[in-house]
């Protein structure tokens, strides 16, 4: 009868620590100590309740993991705004003090930016696309 409650904690500690990191692991853990708290109910050894335990949980995360990581991916969809990391940009004001936030002409759209450094940028110096965040780009001042 001890084993019984203690397959029921370890699924329901299992259970919220893939709720906390929703890492598609441990639930297959869970589902297993689940499978051997039936076990106990039943009578069965506590051996037998273990190699079932191991068996059920190994054979659940090699053959459905990768299913359901198919099924529920994120599928990040590319856009025409990321072409212009990489790209130079031409600076179109000087920077506001406040948060440093300026714009940026680059593959003719014109673009609020930033520098990473907070480095100080003049209106018409050249500066180069480093990546997107937001709706904003992170830009870096040209070596000289």
């Amino acid at each position: 009868m001890t084993s019984t409650f203690i397959w029921l904690g370890v699924a329901v500690i299992l259970a919220i620590i893939e709720l906390a990191t929703y890492g598609l692991v441990t639930i297959w853990f869970a589902i297993g100590a689940v499978v051997a708290f039936f076990l106990s109910l039943l009578g069965v050894t506590t051996a037998w309740q273990i190699v079932v335990f191991v068996i059920v949980s190994a054979l659940l995360l090699i053959f459905t993991k990768p299913i359901l990581q198919k099924k529920l991916a994120i599928k990040k969809e590319a856009t025409n705004a990321d072409r212009v990391i990489g790209q130079k940009a031409v600076v179109m004001d000087a920077p506001d003090s406040a948060d440093g936030l300026f714009r940026v002409r680059v593959l003719e759209q014109v673009w609020t930016a930033k520098t990473e450094d907070k480095s100080l940028v003049s209106a018409g110096e050249e500066v180069f696309v480093e990546r997107i965040q937001g709706v904003k780009l992170i830009v870096k001042k040209l070596e000289e």
